[in-house]
């Protein structure tokens, strides 16, 4: 299966440097512990490989999985680079549903929300849960 990586590298001059790799991959399978089976665990697994890694987090809702890789010394061009190489390599199943995959660099969140357009369906996750 081929899978179509887009990535996003606008930068501001105010902004912070980003300190993770975020990773936000519509499917379209609606069922979250599907999308959990099909798509979060092979990824983690390659991602886990990454060398300077600090650690992975990831959260999925219908249709959608999102992953945070946080660096030891913050995220660079490279890192985004690499984590695009190693999601590549990810061995999807046939079934797996991918319709887009993002990459960017990002702000870490210590709570695991991700900041961006994604960040919102997160939080209603979550509060939908409580």
């Amino acid at each position: 299966m081929t899978v179509l990586v887009c990535c996003h590298a606008a930068a501001h001059a105010e902004a912070p440097p980003a300190q993770a790799v975020y990773i936000d991959v519509c499917v379209a399978e609606q069922n979250v512990d599907r999308v959990m089976e099909k798509v979060d665990a092979p990824v983690m697994a390659v991602l886990k490989t990454l060398p300077n890694m600090l650690d992975i987090s990831s959260a999925g809702t219908n249709g959608r999985t999102q992953f945070q890789v946080r660096f030891v010394d913050g995220a660079s061009r490279n890192d985004q680079t690499a984590v695009e190489e190693a999601f590549r390599r990810v061995a999807f199943g046939p079934d797996a549903g991918i319709l887009s995959v993002r990459i960017d660099l990002a702000q870490a969140r210590a709570d695991g929300v991700y900041v961006g357009r994604p960040a919102c369906m997160e939080y209603l996750r979550r509060e939908r849960l409580r």
